[in-house]
């Protein structure tokens, strides 16, 4: 219903593609979660975009064989190209979260 195309519009966007493949092939994720890391079907959020311009929050879980975690992305459009403000992957039993940003996107 409309769950499935709201979740599949946003797993289309440049900003979801871009945040997963970051998490996805993270050392430290890989290290946390397990080898192969996926991400899950429920991403909830929001990507708004008109034109060159918009702006995205989003929560993605990734799993793998070790655990689960939430892929938290925070970012803005400007002239057609996404920039994140924040990029991080919170692992359930884990006090402090993985940074990406910094590193995905130096």
């Amino acid at each position: 219903g409309i769950l499935f195309l709201v979740s599949r519009v946003m797993r289309s966007s440049d900003v979801y593609r871009q945040g997963v493949a970051a998490a996805l092939h993270h050392p430290e994720v890989i290290t946390a979660l397990g080898d192969p890391v996926e991400a899950g079907f429920f991403t909830l959020g929001t990507v708004s975009v008109s034109g060159p311009s918009g702006s995205a929050a989003l929560a993605i879980p990734p799993a793998g064989p070790k655990g689960e975690g939430v892929l938290y992305v925070v970012a803005e459009k400007e002239a057609g190209a996404w920039t994140m403000s924040r990029l991080e992957v919170e692992v359930e039993g884990r006090a402090e979260r993985i940074e990406l940003l910094n590193e995905a996107f130096p």
